[in-house]
């Protein structure tokens, strides 16, 4: 009896693929990832995503990004999207541009400074209770 010993590791499927940082990513809702056969998966900076309607479910993580680069992160992930707006370790919310909000079990909240933070505007908030405008 003969045996055949080969390798297929070096044949690429993909067509394309987009990085950002050395990990996979792509904007505007689009694939980073397009196999030959049409195919495309979804990735922001590296977490892999389901395509929903109008925006990036990321599976593999807490967060949700729509299609205007506004990144939500949330207690418990789910495509309904019932889960509360939340986040210990940063702005709950990130604006394509440069806006942040800090909330912590579906309520704004920043002991550490503002709370929502609108270009020049800094709104303070302790469980959200509005405290002062600066």
């Amino acid at each position: 009896m003969r045996s055949i010993n080969f390798s297929i590791s070096s044949i690429e499927f993909w067509d394309r693929r987009w990085t950002k940082n050395k990990s996979l990513h792509r904007g505007k809702l689009k694939p980073a990832v397009q196999y030959k056969n049409g195919v495309g998966l979804y990735y922001f900076e590296g977490f892999f995503c389901e395509l929903l309607k109008d925006h990036l479910y990321c599976v593999s993580s807490n967060f949700v990004v729509w299609e205007n680069g506004t990144r939500e992160h949330r207690m418990m992930p789910r495509i309904d999207f019932c889960a509360n707006l939340h986040r210990t370790t940063g702005p709950a919310v990130e604006y394509a541009n440069g806006d942040v909000e800090y909330w912590i079990h579906g309520k704004r909240h920043n002991e550490n400074g503002p709370a929502v933070i609108y270009g020049d505007k800094k709104y303070w908030y302790i469980n959200g209770e509005f405290v002062k405008c600066t």
